[in-house]
């Protein structure tokens, strides 16, 4: 039997902010303590004055472009990057000289921490029109050093950056075709379910052609595994629209739930 869901918006749009009282000048924690996805994102549990410190670094939401390069691959990482709305995908080039999607991150997540070692060999790329928080990586390493509450949210967002990389390789190694893209999609989904939003309900945060490339499947062959999954009744999709109508289904397909990856700890307070 399949999960009803929890509904397809669970928090505000990631682009609005809670109003402030006429008269009010914003200060530099407010644009994170109205942030939806706050607790979820590299300030949870500060405040007062360590909030204040911490949104001083960070420069604040921008529209970015689709498809817009915000780092090639192999360049020396200035940012992280938080997700407010849209999506980023991850890509390197291979020994052939190719592009491949090595991982997408969605609104609610953070990319880009596992440069805090000064290199990188991924490029990050939006996929939609992407809002996002930039927070350069070496004045965020100095403050987290003055802050415990900060430095215990940068590991544990860091570990689950980590995580996620290794459910992209799992994807696609030694999985049929519909293995594959069945443990993408539920992968998806309790990402979407951790920040918010429904479970069984959401868009693809790339397109169908770049997810095959992240499955190592020719685009035919995706195309038709989807028609394959619609027909045993387990989702529907149209166009980047994805409804899974059974989620144990496609978890006993699977062998194993995603979910159990995307576990959402308390963050320590500051």
């Amino acid at each position: 039997m399949s999960r009803k869901s929890t509904g397809h918006r669970g928090h505000r749009d990631a682009a609005t902010s809670a109003p402030r009282k006429s008269g009010t000048q914003p200060t530099f924690g407010s644009e994170c303590a109205d942030c939806a996805f706050r607790q979820v994102c590299l300030p949870a549990g500060l405040a007062g004055a360590n909030l204040e410190r911490f949104g001083a670094i960070v420069q604040h939401p921008r529209l970015i472009q689709k498809r817009v390069s915000l780092q090639t691959p192999g360049a020396a990482p200035e940012y992280a990057f938080a997700i407010r709305a849209g999506s980023i995908k991850t890509h390197i080039t291979n020994e052939a000289g190719e592009d491949q999607v090595t991982g997408v991150w969605m609104a609610g997540e953070v990319v880009g921490l596992e440069n805090l070692g000064g290199t990188t060999q991924s490029g990050y790329q939006t996929e939609r029109h992407t809002l996002l928080c930039r927070i350069p990586l070496r004045r965020l390493v100095a403050l987290s050093a003055e802050m415990p509450a900060l430095q215990h949210q940068m590991l544990r967002l860091l570990s689950q950056e980590i995580v996620q990389t290794e459910i992209h390789q799992r994807a696609i190694a030694g999985m049929r075709a519909e293995k594959r893209l069945a443990f993408m999609l539920l992968d998806i989904a309790a990402r979407n379910l951790r920040n918010g939003g429904s479970e069984s309900h959401f868009e693809l945060p790339i397109r169908h052609g770049e997810l095959a490339n992240l499955l190592g499947l020719a685009h035919e062959t995706l195309s038709r595994v989807f028609s394959q999954l619609t027909g045993q009744g387990l989702l529907e999709c149209e166009g980047r629209e994805v409804r899974l109508r059974d989620i144990t289904g496609l978890e006993r397909m699977v062998g194993v739930s995603p979910r159990d990856a995307h576990e959402q700890p308390r963050a320590r307070g500051a």
